[in-house]
């Protein structure tokens, strides 16, 4: 799929039928991941860097919102700026390109939408921090980005053996969703909707049916606390590497595992060097699109409805084309000779009780607040 961006200035000629946003049909195009490098934004304190994001100045409010809202002969145009470190043709952000088409075509054109693809804006949490000072309007928000400024977020993105499939974790943000949205609201950001991203399993050298399979397991993961800290909960022996390190990693032997979503076992070729697929569901992923508060609150009531409203059916749409994906890639796995490998309810329930301690901790550290959610998550049948 080519890359495409929307200039809102483009969208006043008339065209009948005209599409503005980050879809497929009629848009004007601008490379906007070459042509205009993200400026850094100041970085809020963190274990990984030690700035202080106080946001735009009024004098960078001002200029923003001259070039983000447009009158013209068909009243008042809102541009909206959308960043993200993957291509446009990635499995979510097709699916984010649709929420937008949408927009434009229910707003009648009102909402525009300029999409920054392939970390042109920088990483991940760079997007965020620039999302936060108000550069940029809209982000993916998951953990490592949102998560800095929404400790919430880390526990509904990322919770372990808490979502039973993408349905039951659909009716789990949706009971906790009230909440969520007035704690997310305080630091910033306006989540729009949940969305599935896909499930984290295991691919390992030696086939792992049980908890004690895991003791000792040399696995990668990410270089978090929290997921450090999930792995030893679960009896292995951690290590962080980055992504693009584990095919070799594997390869040596200086782990004997790995994990993520179905497609990215397959797409990375981890498969071809380790042969055991454990489908243990360890954490059904969630990711939140959010956007500035501020922003948001600056859009006609009537737009900021549609935006939400549309996010609803996004929630039923992610879960059908990530599912649908997730098929395709284990009948390609299987295909290839991986051996698939099913834990028994039994041993499903060993995995569970061994990080329900972990996870409720962990929760209680990240605020009184953040327990609450956690509770009334683990209540969701």
């Amino acid at each position: 799929m080519r890359k495409r961006y929307f200039r809102t200035l483009m969208t006043a000629l008339v065209m009948t039928g005209l599409l503005a946003g980050c879809g497929n049909t009629g848009n004007t195009v601008q490379d906007k991941s070459v042509s205009e490098p993200a400026e850094p934004a100041e970085t809020a304190e963190t274990e990984e860097s030690s700035s202080d994001s106080n946001g735009s100045s009024d004098e960078n409010s001002s200029e923003s919102a001259d070039e983000s809202t447009v009158t013209t002969d068909n009243g008042e145009k809102y541009l909206i700026k959308y960043a993200t470190v993957r291509s446009s043709d990635h499995g979510v952000e097709q699916l984010v390109q649709e929420y937008f088409d949408r927009l434009t075509e229910e707003s009648g054109g009102r909402l525009e939408f300029e999409c920054y693809w392939d970390g042109s804006m920088g990483s991940a949490r760079e997007i965020a921090e620039s999302c936060y000072a108000g550069t940029i309007d809209a982000f993916w928000g998951g953990s490592g980005d949102l998560t800095v400024y929404a400790p919430v977020a880390e526990i509904l993105t990322n919770p372990p053996f808490v979502y039973k499939d993408e349905e039951h974790a659909a009716r789990v943000l949706d009971a906790v969703w009230d909440d969520v949205d007035a704690m997310i609201e305080s630091t910033g950001f306006k989540p729009l909707y949940h969305s599935y991203q896909g499930t984290r399993q295991l691919i390992s050298k030696n086939p792992v049916e049980t908890l004690e399979d895991m003791a000792g397991l040399k696995k990668r993961t990410l270089n978090t606390e929290y997921f450090l800290g999930l792995f030893r909960t679960l009896g292995a022996d951690p290590a962080a590497l980055d992504v693009s390190e584990l095919y070799t990693a594997l390869q040596t032997g200086v782990v004997e595992a790995g994990g993520g979503d179905l497609a990215m076992i397959y797409t990375k070729g981890w498969h071809e060097v380790v042969k055991n697929l454990t489908m243990y569901n360890a954490i059904c992923v969630q990711g939140i699109p959010v956007m500035n508060l501020e922003k948001f609150n600056s859009l006609p009531e009537d737009l900021q409805q549609l935006m939400l409203d549309v996010g609803k059916d996004m929630v039923i749409r992610g879960n059908e084309e990530v599912g649908k994906s997730e098929e395709e890639y284990l009948q390609k796995l299987e295909s290839e000779g991986v051996n698939v490998i099913y834990p028994t309810e039994e041993a499903m329930e060993q995995f569970r009780e061994a990080v329900a301690d972990y996870a409720a901790e962990y929760s209680k550290s990240l605020g009184d607040d953040v327990y609450a959610v956690y509770e009334k998550m683990i209540a969701v049948e």
